[in-house]
């Protein structure tokens, strides 16, 4: 790669040969004979300085960093660096910002103990490169063509290094370091990529100061200077700089955030100058709702600060008062739309709302649905009546409603009732449809103290939703979907009260539903069950034979003329998801029976076809979540269209499937299960076996495991002396190294099994690979989130044998140090140490923290 370098044959040649290299120092470190690491830095080293084109250099400058930290230095080796690269400045700041930055490149795999080493070098020679980058800063202060390239590098060069926190914090305070950045900040004719590394310079060093006690001297000057700002952010909204306004409005949030601690327990004194709060209302003054959407964590972050502090919480009132009425500005809609809005406008909207529930959590509810129904008043009464400001402002009531009903005498109040009088008789023909869908929502959210006034409400409520959910237009899907929405709202909290008006909710749901979209049928459906749920069980028997019926007559019609049973499956499956067989009663199965066969030959037809299959076991999961342990003639009528479906298409539903079943009706049908689950062990494997079959095939593992562990759980005596068990556990072990959340949590639920339920001879023939495999697999291959799992698995496998543990840990570390990546990575000491903690600890948290601390050295 060097040769073709050196050619300079094209660009194209130049960045394949640069990223090559980069990659084989990164990857293949352990290859290169140490005797030719000087020779590859000083040739690296000269064609990052020949080199002219910015993406090349800054592969070669990767490279030359990266092998600069692997390689054991001489003293002063930055200093060298810095020598060396002089004649290139931009290759010299390229590197001074990289070293930093690539110290944390958890690819390089250096472990924690060389990491500290090249830390404390750092930490030595920082004062020394900020220097010299304020040299370089200093001279390109003139506004020269090339001179905002170098001061943007400049700026990202000194970031990375106070982000190591090495820097003296008098030397960030009282040296001209910061000074640059905010010159660039405060000039409106800044170049774009510069006021950006400016700003990201002046927010590493807020960071910083959230510790105010180390950086007091330096929090003082930069909220000072960042005060100054505010004149330069209202110049910049002026002239339309939208980039340069996310700028500056992202440094008032930072400081904002930084101070947050003070500004709640000493607001208006000191650091918690209330000045910082008005910088972060500036930015919802914006006209652009992306400039304003930058401060929305600091409110988070304010609200949630405040819920428990009510003595606090009053001296933000106003605030919040303010707050309100600028988040209901900035949604609104343009005037002349004619359908919702949709994707990041919309997302913003439901943010703003997020934020208003938080306040009516700290000021009442009832407090601010008045302000808010006021406003509508005072709008409704203005001779230039807008339909975007009452929407923006039912938008903003929508988000207070649900918490109506959590004070006293809410239930009753005026304004509620006022506005919902208002609402329901808007006429429909001559409304905004996003008026109306909102006003839908609306309806919807206040469903609460619809059902603490169901004798005036109710009714009218449930009709004007069923219209909304006939609408017709331009508008259609979306308010099929709104009313939906509301409907089961109402349907969820008045469930009980609703369940006498069962058959008109049956005759109206059964009139509209084929002519919805999935996704308000989805709802419709789920709304209808929770009031099915509260008939007597006869009752219920009924009304799920006359709605499940009506969709197997569907089924069985594309059974007959080759059409396509999606639909009519779906809507089966959601059915039975949301039922509730009344307490203690044992549930019809008459309505089960007659669709059982019915789903059996949709089974045999369409075999090959994954997605109705999914659709199938999807019916017969939440059928046997349904029927709970009386599920046993799904496993009789079934069990064998499973084993011959999948055998032939191996479609991973059937094992999760097949764990449902072990997990209701396990105890009483052990022996039938364990013949199926060993039938279908055999295709199984064969899948996991192929080359990478493991990682291709995630969802096979995390079903197969869930599966092993369920018969684990529930049909142990069984599956102990089963012919599967040993494959079992040999492709869980395997599958510790798979990088996939739920195949990883699957896995070490299997494992939690084997720990609780396996017999002694068993258990003790597995346990040095239980021991070994999870852990060679956190230190080197998966990520940190699987550490809970395996510090959970060491602490059980503890708990059961602490003597035995011993001697797996003793094996299992002795087995680590002969890995092929442990180059960089424990001492003995830490090793035995890290073996004496964990048979020290007494709680999974101790063991988390031991795992913890131990993979860093390794990565």
């Amino acid at each position: 790669m060097n040769k073709l370098l050196y050619a300079n044959i094209d660009l194209q040649t130049n960045i394949f040969a640069s990223n090559t290299l980069k990659r084989k120092v990164i990857e293949d470190f352990d290859e290169l004979p140490p005797e030719s690491y000087d020779q590859l830095r000083e040739s690296l080293l000269q064609l990052a300085v020949r080199q002219v084109n910015e993406s090349v250099m800054k592969q070669l400058c990767i490279a030359l960093v990266d092998l600069s930290l692997q390689m054991q230095q001489k003293e002063n080796y930055i200093f060298t660096l810095i020598q060396a690269l002089k004649v290139n400045e931009q290759a010299l700041l390229i590197v001074l910002a990289l070293l930093p930055e690539e110290l944390n490149n958890s690819s390089l795999r250096l472990g924690l103990n060389r990491r500290n080493t090249i830390l404390e070098e750092f930490e030595g020679s920082c004062p020394h490169v900020l220097e010299h980058i304020l040299i370089v800063l200093d001279r390109v202060q003139a506004k020269e063509a090339g001179n905002a390239k170098l001061r943007r590098m400049c700026y990202e060069s000194i970031r990375q290094w106070i982000k190591l926190g090495s820097a003296p914090s008098s030397c960030l305070a009282r040296s001209p370091l910061l000074m640059p950045a905010f010159t660039t900040l405060e000039d409106i004719d800044a170049n774009t990529n510069e006021h950006e590394a400016a700003t990201d310079l002046v927010c590493q060093a807020i960071y910083l100061c959230e510790d105010t006690t180390r950086y007091h001297e330096l929090i003082e000057q930069l909220k000072g200077r960042i005060y100054g700002l505010q004149g330069t952010f209202q110049l910049m909204q002026q002239a339309e700089d939208i980039d340069k306004c996310i700028n500056i409005c992202r440094i008032f949030t930072e400081l904002a955030e930084t101070l947050l601690s003070k500004i709640v327990s000493t607001p208006g004194e000191g650091l918690g100058d209330l000045t910082t709060v008005n910088l972060c209302m500036e930015g919802l003054s914006h006209y652009d709702w992306e400039v304003s959407k930058i401060t929305f964590h600091f409110w988070y972050g304010l609200c949630e600060s405040l819920m428990n502090n009510d003595a606090t919480a009053s001296k933000f009132k106003f605030l919040f008062e303010k707050l309100i009425q600028s988040l209901t500005r900035l949604c609104q809609n343009d005037n002349d739309i004619d359908s919702p809005p949709t994707g990041d406008f919309q997302d913003f909207r439901i943010q703003c709302a997020d934020i208003v529930k938080d306040i009516t959590r700290i000021v009442s509810s009832m407090e601010c649905f008045d302000l808010m129904f006021n406003m509508l008043k005072t709008e409704s009464a203005s001779n230039e009546l807008q339909w975007d400001r009452l929407e923006a402002i039912l938008w903003m009531l929508s988000a207070i409603a649900p918490r109506l009903c959590d004070e006293k005498n809410s239930t009753s109040s005026t304004s509620s009732q006022e506005l919902l009088s208002v609402v329901l008789s808007q006429p429909s023909a001559t409304t905004h449809p996003c008026l109306r869908l909102t006003s839908i929502k609306l309806v919807g959210d206040m469903h609460d103290w619809i059902d603490a006034n169901k004798e005036n409400w109710m009714e009218k409520s449930i009709q004007f939703l069923f219209e909304g959910l006939a609408a017709d237009g331009n508008c259609q899907k979306d308010f099929q979907t709104v009313s939906a929405e509301a409907l089961k709202q109402i349907c969820t909290s008045s469930c009980k009260s609703l369940s006498v008006h069962y058959e008109f909710l049956l005759s109206a749901g059964d009139q509209i539903l084929d002519k919805l979209i999935w996704a308000a049928a989805h709802r419709l459906l789920q709304g209808l069950s929770f009031v099915i749920s509260e008939l007597n069980l006869e009752l219920q028997e009924a009304c799920i034979n006359q709605m499940v019926g009506r969709q197997a007559l569907l089924v069985q019609k594309c059974l007959a003329e080759d059409g396509q049973p999606h639909l009519p499956l779906d809507r089966i499956s959601t059915m039975f998801r949301y039922l509730r067989r009344p307490k203690n009663q044992v549930a019809h199965e008459a309505t089960v029976r007659q669709l059982l066969p019915l789903l059996a030959d949709c089974l045999n037809k369409w075999q090959a076809d994954y997605r109705i299959v999914e659709r199938i076991c999807k019916c017969l999961r939440f059928i046997i979540r349904f029927l709970g342990e009386n599920s046993g003639p799904i496993l009789e009528v079934m069990a064998s269209s499973f084993v011959q479906v999948f055998t032939t298409h191996r479609h991973s539903v059937f094992l999760y499937l097949t764990s449902i079943l072990v997990d209701e009706i396990g105890e009483r049908y052990s022996s039938d299960l364990q013949k199926l689950f060993e039938a279908l062990a055999g295709p199984t494997l064969e899948k996991l076996n192929e080359e990478d079959g493991l990682r291709q095939n995630p969802d096979h593992v995390d079903d197969w495991c869930r599966l092993a562990a369920r018969m684990a759980e529930k049909t142990s005596e069984h599956f102990y002396s089963g012919n599967a068990i040993r494959a079992a556990v040999d492709s869980a072990l395997a599958a510790t190294k798979l990088d996939h959340r739920d195949a990883s949590a699957s896995v070490y639920k299997f494992f939690f099994q084997i720990i609780d339920t396996a017999p002694d001879n068993i258990y003790e023939s597995l346990l040095i690979n239980l021991f070994y495999f999870p852990l060679e697999a956190i230190v080197f291959d998966v990520p940190s989130y699987q550490s809970n799992d395996i510090a959970e698995l060491f602490f059980a496998m503890k708990s059961r044998n602490r003597h035995s543990f011993k001697i797996a840990a003793e094996n299992g570390l002795t087995r680590l140090t002969a890995h092929p990546k442990a180059k960089f990575g424990a001492t003995q000491d830490q090793l035995n140490h890290f073996a004496d903690d964990l048979i020290r600890t007494d709680s999974v948290h101790s063991i988390h923290s031991c795992l913890r601390d131990f993979c860093k050295l390794y990565k």
